[in-house]
């Protein structure tokens, strides 16, 4: 809900004083919050982000935005623009590759990789800014090699050009940009050289461009809302397996999250030790084989990230090992077994060849079934299984009554209720009636109408909540309510 109400020009805070506790209305009418609308306007997109999300940088809002108008409201357009935008990973990987080894196998094998990804295929099926990030990261990489190599102001200009459209679609775009600084600075012995001197200049252009959203960012940073995810507490032990299964989803991905079933987690665990092995081995051959100016640019690609979220968890107690923010992490490996495996079939080695078409084959295979087993599943770990799990057949028993009133009971959290209640009335028909309440039951219902009234809570305490909206149902109508589906109650009056 949060790309689709951004783009809307809408604040959360608007959205419920316009729904909570107002007059029922039909499903159909949400959808002003989802799409781009007459009453809003390209800067209250901006606005929105800055007044409510700020640590998300507008870029992919604006350009989902625009993007939506010219192709229409629909799932549809929405998510299409970060398929293209991982379409656009793959060249943008082979071009890496090219500046990087001066190979053009390891590039194609990069993307041969990167293209059944069970995570990069994840992000192109979402309406979030995760795919901008990595193809503005493979870009800038690639322009910064390219200005290393053959110098020239205009390549350092778009160098300077593609760090300031990172900078506004992630703020963890900063510690690309650093690994990149990091690189320089050892690469040209800690001296004030020509190249260093340039990407300086660079940077400094980039951040002049970002101070904007930098004066966004101060004027917000003491409000934790956005971020309050991030105080999971775990232990270390937590935090390494958290650590290491978001890894293994560069190759492998059955949907062994949290709550998976225990047979699917063992199902998983061979070929997660696998392409964990094969990452390890990589990364050793890459140390081993190629030039410090090589190696060091991929370990400082994945390391000031993974560095970051490790720190923040030892220091800071945050809990930030996520996919998402791993995604450069899980880049490098990707360049680095794409790297492994053509050194394989070139060396000398007497079972290289057969070694590197196995492990090659083993890594497409496993993500291809990963792909296909996401694709033939309706809700992965990453769409909030917990709740949204049941939501085509809860929407499937509504669609069955003739005119159904379906009451969203916020009690229990407005943010994640609402979340849910946009995700089921894309299953619902567009003229079912809703109303939505806050810590309270309407003080009327329209029998007249409305055979069917249904209470939703869709959210993990509805026990709870369900205990009191029976002792509330109970004293204003002498009703009580009956389990429908999982999280969906209907009113016996």
């Amino acid at each position: 809900m949060a790309t689709s109400l951004r783009i809307s020009g809408f604040t959360f805070e608007e959205m419920v004083d316009n729904t909570v506790d107002g007059p029922k209305f039909e499903g159909q009418q949400l959808q002003k919050y989802q799409y781009p609308n007459a009453e809003k306007t390209l800067s209250d997109t901006v606005n929105s982000l800055a007044t409510e999300d700020f640590q998300h940088p507008p870029l992919y809002f604006v350009l989902l935005r625009l993007w939506v108008k010219l192709w229409g409201p629909s799932l549809t357009s929405l998510r299409s623009l970060s398929a293209l935008f991982s379409i656009l990973i793959l060249p943008a990987a082979f071009w890496l590759c090219r500046e990087l080894f001066r190979s053009p196998a390891v590039g194609w094998v990069a993307m041969a990789l990167i293209a059944v990804s069970p995570v990069q295929v994840i992000y192109a099926q979402e309406a979030r800014q995760y795919s901008l990030w990595m193809l503005l990261t493979l870009v800038s990489s690639a322009v910064l090699l390219r200005a290393l190599r053959l110098g020239g102001q205009g390549r350092w200009g778009l160098y300077s050009l593609s760090l300031a459209l990172g900078l506004y679609t992630h703020l963890f775009f900063t510690l690309i940009a650093l690994g990149h600084g990091l690189h320089i600075l050892f690469v040209e012995g800690f001296k004030l050289t020509h190249r260093l001197r340039s990407y300086l200049l660079a940077s400094v252009l980039a951040l002049v461009a970002y101070s904007p959203w930098i004066a966004v960012i101060l004027a917000r940073a003491t409000d934790p809302s956005g971020v309050s995810w991030m105080d999971e507490s775990s232990s270390l032990t937590q935090f390494s397996i958290r650590l290491l299964g978001v890894l293994s989803r560069t190759f492998v991905d059955f949907g062994a999250g949290p709550a998976a079933p225990a047979y699917i987690k063992l199902l998983a665990a061979p070929f997660i030790l696998f392409g964990l092995g094969v990452s390890l081995a990589a990364f050793y051959a890459l140390i081993r084989q190629t030039t410090f100016r090589i190696w060091f640019w991929l370990v400082t690609l994945t390391g000031t990230t993974g560095t970051a979220i490790l720190l923040s968890y030892l220091i800071l107690g945050k809990q930030m090992a996520t996919t998402r923010l791993m995604l450069p992490v899980t880049l490098g490996l990707h360049l680095t077994v794409a790297y492994f495996l053509v050194q394989l079939q070139t060396s000398q080695f007497g079972h290289g060849r057969r070694l590197s078409r196995g492990i090659g084959a083993t890594l497409l295979s496993i993500g291809i079934l990963s792909c296909v087993l996401r694709l033939n599943t309706p809700v992965w770990w990453n769409q909030l299984p917990d709740i949204n799990e049941d939501t085509p057949a809860i929407a499937k028993l509504i669609n069955r009554q003739d005119e159904p009133l379906i009451i969203l009971d916020t009690t229990t959290g407005i943010t994640k209720n609402l979340v849910t209640l946009q995700s089921l009335l894309h299953f619902v028909e567009a003229d079912v009636d809703v109303r939505v309440v806050d810590r309270k039951i309407p003080a009327e219902i329209a029998r007249a109408r409305h055979q069917d009234i249904f209470i939703y809570i869709p959210v993990d305490s509805h026990i709870e909540s369900q205990a009191e909206l029976q002792i509330a149902l109970a004293e204003k109508y002498d009703a009580k309510l009956e389990p429908v589906y999982d999280s969906l109650w209907r009113i016996a009056l």
